[in-house]
């Protein structure tokens, strides 16, 4: 809150109806440092979820490349899974046309 200039309280002094208005403004004085630091909470508060949105983006897009790199294994791995299974099976009818052979 801001200090009352000399000629402010003498004229409050003075005068009642004065005396209102020195108070009125002493009010206004002090709602205008209230909005004003307000206006800074509310602006570093502002920053602050501004920082944590950034963070959370870019975590994501961490997890985001991670999971298309698991995604991309996965499906080389289904790969290799499915041609060795189709090799066990050519070389069961390959072994079972070897024992046909045999007899």
């Amino acid at each position: 809150m801001s200090t009352p200039r000399t000629d402010e309280v003498e004229t409050a002094n003075k005068f009642p109806a004065s005396k209102e208005y020195y108070e009125m403004v002493v009010h206004a004085r002090a709602l205008e440092a209230e909005l004003t630091a307000a206006k800074e909470r509310l602006r570093s508060e502002a920053m602050d979820d501004y920082a944590s949105i950034k963070h959370l983006q870019r975590e994501l897009a961490t997890l985001t490349a991670e999971r298309d790199e698991l995604q991309a294994e996965l499906e080389r791995a289904d790969a290799i899974y499915q041609r060795s299974c189709e090799v066990e099976h050519e070389l069961r009818a390959e072994l079972a046309t070897m024992k046909e052979g045999a007899k």
